[in-house]
Protein backbone atom coordinates (compact mmCIF):
# COMPACT_ATOMS: atom_id res chain seq x y z
CA UNK A 1 0.00 0.00 0.00
CA UNK A 2 2.81 2.41 0.87
CA UNK A 3 4.57 1.74 -2.43
CA UNK A 4 1.36 2.26 -4.45
CA UNK A 5 0.58 5.47 -2.58
CA UNK A 6 4.11 6.79 -3.16
CA UNK A 7 3.96 5.84 -6.85
CA UNK A 8 0.62 7.59 -7.28
CA UNK A 9 2.03 10.66 -5.60
CA UNK A 10 5.07 10.68 -7.88
CA UNK A 11 2.86 10.48 -10.98
CA UNK A 12 0.74 13.36 -9.73
CA UNK A 13 3.81 15.40 -8.86
CA UNK A 14 5.30 14.87 -12.32
CA UNK A 15 2.11 16.19 -13.87
CA UNK A 16 2.26 19.25 -11.67
CA UNK A 17 5.92 19.90 -12.46
CA UNK A 18 5.38 19.73 -16.22
CA UNK A 19 3.72 23.14 -16.00
CA UNK A 20 5.43 24.37 -12.86
CA UNK A 21 6.89 27.45 -14.54
CA UNK A 22 3.49 28.82 -15.54
CA UNK A 23 1.19 27.43 -12.86
CA UNK A 24 3.15 27.76 -9.64
CA UNK A 25 1.27 30.20 -7.41
CA UNK A 26 1.92 31.09 -3.78
CA UNK A 27 -1.61 30.10 -2.78
CA UNK A 28 -1.12 26.61 -4.18
CA UNK A 29 2.28 25.80 -2.75
CA UNK A 30 2.42 28.27 0.10
CA UNK A 31 4.95 26.92 2.61
CA UNK A 32 3.64 26.02 6.07
CA UNK A 33 4.38 28.26 9.01
CA UNK A 34 8.00 28.18 10.10
CA UNK A 35 7.65 26.04 13.21
CA UNK A 36 9.77 23.13 14.33
CA UNK A 37 7.56 20.36 13.02
CA UNK A 38 8.12 17.57 10.55
CA UNK A 39 8.63 17.62 7.64
CA UNK A 40 8.87 21.38 7.44
CA UNK A 41 12.23 23.07 7.19
CA UNK A 42 13.83 23.46 10.59
CA UNK A 43 17.08 24.90 9.29
CA UNK A 44 17.48 27.56 6.62
CA UNK A 45 20.73 29.39 6.05
CA UNK A 46 21.46 31.99 3.36
CA UNK A 47 23.92 31.30 0.62
CA UNK A 48 27.46 31.60 1.94
CA UNK A 49 30.83 31.74 0.33
CA UNK A 50 31.63 28.33 1.81
CA UNK A 51 28.87 26.70 -0.20
CA UNK A 52 30.64 26.91 -3.53
CA UNK A 53 33.87 28.89 -3.52
CA UNK A 54 35.69 27.96 -0.32
CA UNK A 55 38.63 25.64 0.00
CA UNK A 56 39.08 22.99 2.64
CA UNK A 57 41.84 23.42 5.19
CA UNK A 58 43.32 20.86 7.57
CA UNK A 59 44.61 22.25 10.86
CA UNK A 60 46.57 20.26 13.42
CA UNK A 61 47.11 21.53 16.95
CA UNK A 62 49.88 19.90 18.96
CA UNK A 63 50.31 20.57 22.69
CA UNK A 64 53.54 19.22 24.17
CA UNK A 65 55.27 19.40 27.52
CA UNK A 66 58.97 19.07 28.25
CA UNK A 67 60.17 18.79 31.84
CA UNK A 68 63.75 18.29 32.91
CA UNK A 69 66.67 19.63 34.85
CA UNK A 70 67.84 23.15 33.98
CA UNK A 71 70.78 21.66 32.06
CA UNK A 72 68.65 19.11 30.18
CA UNK A 73 69.80 18.93 26.55
CA UNK A 74 66.19 18.72 25.34
CA UNK A 75 65.60 22.29 26.48
CA UNK A 76 68.34 23.64 24.25
CA UNK A 77 66.90 25.79 21.45
CA UNK A 78 63.45 26.24 23.00
CA UNK A 79 64.07 29.93 23.68
CA UNK A 80 64.93 30.87 20.09
CA UNK A 81 62.61 32.32 17.44
CA UNK A 82 59.18 30.79 16.88
CA UNK A 83 60.29 29.07 13.66
CA UNK A 84 63.34 27.48 15.31
CA UNK A 85 61.32 26.39 18.34
CA UNK A 86 58.72 24.71 16.11
CA UNK A 87 61.45 22.87 14.21
CA UNK A 88 63.14 21.83 17.46
CA UNK A 89 59.92 20.45 18.95
CA UNK A 90 59.20 18.49 15.77
CA UNK A 91 62.69 17.01 16.02
CA UNK A 92 62.19 16.02 19.66
CA UNK A 93 58.75 14.60 18.87
CA UNK A 94 60.15 12.37 16.14
CA UNK A 95 62.62 10.98 18.70
CA UNK A 96 59.93 10.47 21.34
CA UNK A 97 61.63 12.88 23.73
CA UNK A 98 58.60 15.07 24.52
CA UNK A 99 55.30 14.39 26.25
CA UNK A 100 52.47 14.88 23.74
CA UNK A 101 49.51 16.09 25.80
CA UNK A 102 47.11 16.57 22.88
CA UNK A 103 47.15 16.16 19.13
CA UNK A 104 43.92 17.42 17.58
CA UNK A 105 43.22 17.64 13.87
CA UNK A 106 40.39 19.67 12.35
CA UNK A 107 39.24 19.82 8.74
CA UNK A 108 36.95 22.67 7.75
CA UNK A 109 36.08 25.06 4.96
CA UNK A 110 37.74 28.45 5.09
CA UNK A 111 35.88 31.17 6.96
CA UNK A 112 33.94 28.51 8.86
CA UNK A 113 34.54 28.00 12.58
CA UNK A 114 35.54 24.50 13.66
CA UNK A 115 35.68 23.32 17.25
CA UNK A 116 36.78 20.18 19.08
CA UNK A 117 36.30 19.65 22.80
CA UNK A 118 37.51 16.60 24.73
CA UNK A 119 37.59 16.09 28.46
CA UNK A 120 36.63 14.01 31.42
CA UNK A 121 35.51 14.27 35.01
CA UNK A 122 37.98 13.14 37.67
CA UNK A 123 37.72 12.75 41.42
CA UNK A 124 40.18 15.05 43.15
CA UNK A 125 41.00 14.85 46.84
CA UNK A 126 39.90 18.13 48.40
CA UNK A 127 40.45 17.52 52.10
CA UNK A 128 41.14 15.06 54.86
CA UNK A 129 39.25 14.70 58.12
CA UNK A 130 40.34 12.94 61.28
CA UNK A 131 37.71 11.85 63.76
CA UNK A 132 38.05 12.96 67.36
CA UNK A 133 37.60 9.35 68.35
CA UNK A 134 40.70 8.36 66.47
CA UNK A 135 41.05 5.93 63.62
CA UNK A 136 42.25 6.40 60.08
CA UNK A 137 41.70 9.79 58.41
CA UNK A 138 38.95 10.06 55.80
CA UNK A 139 39.60 11.84 52.53
CA UNK A 140 36.86 13.86 50.82
CA UNK A 141 36.70 14.20 47.02
CA UNK A 142 35.25 16.62 44.48
CA UNK A 143 34.56 16.07 40.79
CA UNK A 144 36.79 18.23 38.61
CA UNK A 145 36.34 18.77 34.85
CA UNK A 146 39.57 18.74 32.87
CA UNK A 147 40.29 18.60 29.15
CA UNK A 148 41.05 20.54 26.00
CA UNK A 149 39.03 22.87 23.77
CA UNK A 150 40.29 23.89 20.33
CA UNK A 151 38.48 26.45 18.17
CA UNK A 152 39.82 27.57 14.79
CA UNK A 153 38.74 29.66 11.82
CA UNK A 154 40.96 29.55 8.73
CA UNK A 155 41.27 31.72 5.63
CA UNK A 156 43.36 30.92 2.56
CA UNK A 157 45.56 33.68 1.18
CA UNK A 158 47.43 32.31 -1.82
CA UNK A 159 49.63 29.53 -0.46
CA UNK A 160 49.26 30.72 3.12
CA UNK A 161 46.64 29.94 5.75
CA UNK A 162 45.60 32.65 8.21
CA UNK A 163 44.16 30.90 11.28
CA UNK A 164 42.31 32.44 14.21
CA UNK A 165 43.00 30.02 17.02
CA UNK A 166 41.68 29.60 20.56
CA UNK A 167 43.18 26.95 22.85
CA UNK A 168 42.00 26.09 26.36
CA UNK A 169 43.80 23.35 28.28
CA UNK A 170 43.28 22.18 31.87
CA UNK A 171 44.90 19.31 33.72
CA UNK A 172 45.80 18.24 37.23
CA UNK A 173 49.26 19.19 38.37
CA UNK A 174 51.83 16.46 38.52
CA UNK A 175 52.75 15.75 42.12
CA UNK A 176 56.48 15.53 42.77
CA UNK A 177 57.95 12.36 44.15
CA UNK A 178 57.50 12.19 47.91
CA UNK A 179 60.70 12.93 49.80
CA UNK A 180 61.83 10.52 52.49
CA UNK A 181 61.75 13.30 55.06
CA UNK A 182 58.03 14.01 54.54
CA UNK A 183 55.61 12.24 56.86
CA UNK A 184 53.28 9.73 55.22
CA UNK A 185 50.16 11.39 56.62
CA UNK A 186 50.89 14.82 55.12
CA UNK A 187 48.01 15.84 52.85
CA UNK A 188 48.77 17.98 49.81
CA UNK A 189 45.75 18.76 47.56
CA UNK A 190 46.36 18.76 43.83
CA UNK A 191 45.89 21.99 41.94
CA UNK A 192 44.36 22.34 38.48
CA UNK A 193 46.67 23.84 35.86
CA UNK A 194 45.01 25.87 33.10
CA UNK A 195 46.35 27.43 29.93
CA UNK A 196 44.39 29.69 27.58
CA UNK A 197 45.73 31.05 24.31
CA UNK A 198 43.93 33.16 21.71
CA UNK A 199 45.89 34.28 18.67
CA UNK A 200 45.92 34.73 14.89
CA UNK A 201 48.82 33.13 13.04
CA UNK A 202 49.95 32.97 9.43
CA UNK A 203 51.03 29.48 8.35
CA UNK A 204 52.60 28.58 5.03
CA UNK A 205 50.93 25.58 3.40
CA UNK A 206 52.35 22.36 4.86
CA UNK A 207 54.42 24.00 7.61
CA UNK A 208 54.27 24.31 11.40
CA UNK A 209 54.48 27.43 13.59
CA UNK A 210 54.61 28.09 17.31
CA UNK A 211 51.29 29.59 18.42
CA UNK A 212 51.92 29.94 22.15
CA UNK A 213 53.51 28.44 25.19
CA UNK A 214 54.39 28.68 28.85
CA UNK A 215 57.68 28.28 30.71
CA UNK A 216 58.27 27.66 34.40
CA UNK A 217 61.68 27.47 36.02
CA UNK A 218 62.99 26.52 39.42
CA UNK A 219 66.36 25.61 40.87
CA UNK A 220 65.79 21.92 40.25
CA UNK A 221 63.55 21.72 37.18
CA UNK A 222 62.38 23.55 34.08
CA UNK A 223 59.05 22.94 32.32
CA UNK A 224 58.01 24.08 28.86
CA UNK A 225 54.44 23.70 27.62
CA UNK A 226 54.13 24.65 23.93
CA UNK A 227 51.31 24.91 21.37
CA UNK A 228 52.22 24.20 17.75
CA UNK A 229 49.89 24.64 14.77
CA UNK A 230 50.29 23.23 11.28
CA UNK A 231 48.05 23.81 8.27
CA UNK A 232 47.51 22.21 4.91
CA UNK A 233 45.33 23.42 2.03
CA UNK A 234 43.38 20.42 0.76
CA UNK A 235 41.74 21.93 -2.34
CA UNK A 236 43.64 23.66 -5.12
CA UNK A 237 40.61 25.65 -6.24
CA UNK A 238 36.96 26.38 -5.53
CA UNK A 239 34.82 23.49 -4.41
CA UNK A 240 32.30 22.45 -7.05
CA UNK A 241 29.05 21.08 -5.72
CA UNK A 242 27.79 19.80 -9.06
CA UNK A 243 29.26 19.12 -12.46
CA UNK A 244 26.22 20.45 -14.31
CA UNK A 245 26.03 24.17 -15.18
CA UNK A 246 23.21 24.83 -12.71
CA UNK A 247 22.50 28.30 -11.38
CA UNK A 248 23.88 28.97 -7.91
CA UNK A 249 21.49 28.01 -5.11
CA UNK A 250 19.97 30.64 -2.90
CA UNK A 251 19.35 28.56 0.20
CA UNK A 252 20.11 25.30 1.95
CA UNK A 253 17.27 23.68 3.87
CA UNK A 254 16.95 20.57 5.99
CA UNK A 255 13.58 18.79 5.96
CA UNK A 256 13.02 16.45 8.91
CA UNK A 257 10.60 13.62 8.05
CA UNK A 258 8.41 11.63 10.43
CA UNK A 259 6.56 8.97 8.44
CA UNK A 260 8.36 8.57 5.13
CA UNK A 261 11.90 7.22 4.81
CA UNK A 262 14.43 9.94 3.94
CA UNK A 263 16.17 7.72 1.40
CA UNK A 264 12.93 7.07 -0.50
CA UNK A 265 12.03 10.76 -0.35
CA UNK A 266 15.43 11.65 -1.80
CA UNK A 267 14.79 9.33 -4.74
CA UNK A 268 11.43 11.02 -5.39
CA UNK A 269 12.90 14.53 -5.28
CA UNK A 270 15.87 13.54 -7.43
CA UNK A 271 13.57 11.95 -10.02
CA UNK A 272 11.32 15.00 -10.20
CA UNK A 273 14.00 17.68 -10.26
CA UNK A 274 17.09 16.16 -11.81
CA UNK A 275 16.13 13.58 -14.38
CA UNK A 276 13.58 15.23 -16.63
CA UNK A 277 14.25 17.65 -19.53
CA UNK A 278 13.09 21.13 -18.67
CA UNK A 279 12.59 20.34 -15.00
CA UNK A 280 13.81 22.88 -12.46
CA UNK A 281 17.23 21.82 -11.24
CA UNK A 282 18.26 21.37 -7.64
CA UNK A 283 21.96 21.67 -6.93
CA UNK A 284 22.08 18.90 -4.35
CA UNK A 285 19.76 16.42 -2.64
CA UNK A 286 21.16 14.36 0.22
CA UNK A 287 19.49 12.03 2.74
CA UNK A 288 20.62 11.67 6.35
CA UNK A 289 19.55 8.25 7.62
CA UNK A 290 20.52 8.96 11.23
CA UNK A 291 18.13 11.91 11.59
CA UNK A 292 15.77 10.79 8.79
CA UNK A 293 16.12 14.17 7.13
CA UNK A 294 16.61 15.53 3.63
CA UNK A 295 19.22 18.22 2.86
CA UNK A 296 18.33 20.21 -0.25
CA UNK A 297 19.94 23.29 -1.81
CA UNK A 298 18.25 25.41 -4.46
CA UNK A 299 16.36 28.59 -5.16
CA UNK A 300 13.55 29.73 -2.90
CA UNK A 301 10.78 28.77 -5.35
CA UNK A 302 12.18 25.28 -5.76
CA UNK A 303 12.52 24.77 -2.02
CA UNK A 304 8.96 25.91 -1.39
CA UNK A 305 7.71 23.40 -3.96
CA UNK A 306 9.82 20.61 -2.46
CA UNK A 307 8.55 21.50 1.00
CA UNK A 308 4.94 21.22 -0.14
CA UNK A 309 5.62 17.91 -1.90
CA UNK A 310 7.38 16.43 1.13
CA UNK A 311 4.61 17.60 3.41
CA UNK A 312 2.04 15.84 1.24
CA UNK A 313 4.16 12.71 0.92
CA UNK A 314 4.80 12.52 4.66
CA UNK A 315 1.13 13.02 5.51
CA UNK A 316 0.13 10.40 2.89
CA UNK A 317 2.41 7.86 4.53
CA UNK A 318 0.83 8.66 7.89
CA UNK A 319 -2.67 8.08 6.49
CA UNK A 320 -1.61 4.79 4.92
CA UNK A 321 -0.11 3.64 8.21
CA UNK A 322 -3.28 4.61 10.08
CA UNK A 323 -5.58 2.83 7.62
CA UNK A 324 -3.38 -0.25 7.77
CA UNK A 325 -3.73 -0.40 11.54
CA UNK A 326 -7.55 -0.12 11.31
CA UNK A 327 -7.68 -3.05 8.89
Amino acid sequence: MKLLASLAFVIAAVAVLSNVGAQLQPRVFAPPKRVVASPKAVLAVPKQRAAANSRAVEIEVLIVEITGAPNDKRLVGLSDSAEKVAARVRELESKGEVDVLDRIRLTTLEDQRAMVQVGRSVAVASGRMVSSRGGSPRTSYQQQQIGTLISATARVDGKTVVAELQVEKSQLERLPAKADSKPDDEFVPRATETMTSQTTVRIADGTTVLAGGMQTHSKTASTQKLVLVSARILDAGPTKITSRPNPEPGQIKVFVLTNVDAGEAAKVVSHLFEGRPGAPKVVKVEANARTNSLIVSGHEEQLELIEALLLKLDSSEKKNATSGKKK
